[in-house]
């Protein structure tokens, strides 16, 4: 048969019956000894569970013929007596290089509560925030409010709920700290600072250094230079993708604190959208200015319209807004213009 063993018919065994007339001496007469050595012949190998890792084979394998696994051979490492770790005289300790002053204890808390505010726990942690800003010296209120600004600049999808911290904040009035001037003016600095560094020109220098520079060390090799390259775009690549995420956020912080009237809408008119909207505005000047619009629009066009203002200012409040479009479906036509910000230019006339 296909298994390699031979068959053989009844008729053609009864041919061998003249011939055998004696029974074999060392054939067994018992029946259950015979079927006993079959099965324990055709016995599976055992199996033991190796805890989700499969099956592991320990016995005979399957079959007569089969040789007994091999046990796992045991190394045994020679005792080596260690000696314990000697503690030096000046061994570095947490604090070791001085224990932080008041002021800075409480902005490495602050820290912690920035980095754990979220809206549903909003009210708890703005609290707490408020409280600690209010135990701040003079002098620490800056370092307080960057680490607020960078947050709101650096995650634009939570900007608002940033804004909405500086509000409650800046709205807090004690002797001490956080009176409505102090931190609005400062919040409002920061915010012109990033707002009229020229980011413009260092995206395009990180830019021409992608392109331009090349790593070729002569002491390298081919294979080192290339990688030596891409490292070097990769971290080009990055510096630039995180100026863009900090001048696209904090447009868009500008346009949250706008929206919670924190910043006048003279500043957002001429001082914000005027300096973006020229005839050679850049790609990112662009884009810039299709977020501000995006989230301040509904409220430079229809905020005096809410507030019940004269019908003269709510006029001119639309007038603004259609010259501003205007403007903006005219550089759609220029040639060049990546497609994208033409989308975004329409996404902003269906608004």
């Amino acid at each position: 048969n296909k298994g390699g063993q031979r068959a053989y018919t009844l008729e053609f065994l009864k041919q061998f019956r003249s011939l055998v007339t004696e029974v074999p001496k060392d054939l067994p007469t018992n029946l259950n000894d015979i079927l006993g050595k079959t099965q324990q012949s055709h016995t599976p190998r055992k199996q033991r569970n190796t805890g989700g890792r499969g099956v592991q084979n320990v016995g005979w394998v399957q079959g007569g013929g089969g040789k007994k696994a091999r046990p796992p051979k045991v190394i045994t490492l020679p005792k080596i007596s260690v000696k314990p770790l000697e503690v030096s005289e000046n061994a570095w300790k947490p604090g070791a290089d001085g224990a932080l002053d008041k002021n800075e204890e409480i902005l490495k808390k602050a820290t912690g509560l920035l980095n754990r505010l979220t809206l549903e726990k909003f009210d708890k942690l703005s609290d707490q925030l408020i409280d600690l800003g209010i135990q701040l010296a003079d002098a620490q209120m800056d370092a307080f409010i960057v680490k607020i600004f960078g947050k709101a600049v650096d995650e634009p999808f939570f900007s608002g709920m940033y804004a909405m911290l500086c509000k409650k904040m800046s709205s807090v009035k004690t002797d001490k700290n956080l009176r409505l001037p102090l931190f609005r003016r400062m919040l409002l600095n920061n915010c012109q600072k990033e707002f009229q560094r020229d980011r413009g020109a260092e995206i395009k220098q990180a830019q021409r250094r992608i392109k331009e520079e090349v790593i070729n060390d002569p002491t390298k090799t081919p294979e080192e230079n290339t990688k030596m390259e891409r490292e070097r775009v990769a971290e080009e690549e990055y510096k630039l993708a995180t100026e863009r995420r900090h001048m696209f956020g904090n447009i868009k912080f500008i346009g949250e604190l706008f929206k919670l009237s924190m910043v006048n809408e003279g500043i957002i008119h001429k001082e914000c959208i005027a300096p973006l909207l020229k005839d050679d505005a850049d790609e990112d000047e662009l884009e810039c200015l299709c977020k501000l619009i995006e989230t301040a629009g509904d409220k430079l066009e229809n905020g005096a319209k809410r507030a019940k203002a004269k019908q003269e200012l709510v006029d001119k409040a639309k007038e603004h807004m259609n010259k501003y479009m205007m403007d903006l479906l005219n550089i759609t036509k220029r040639k060049g213009l990546p497609a994208r910000i033409k989308f975004m230019i329409q996404d902003l006339r269906d608004l």
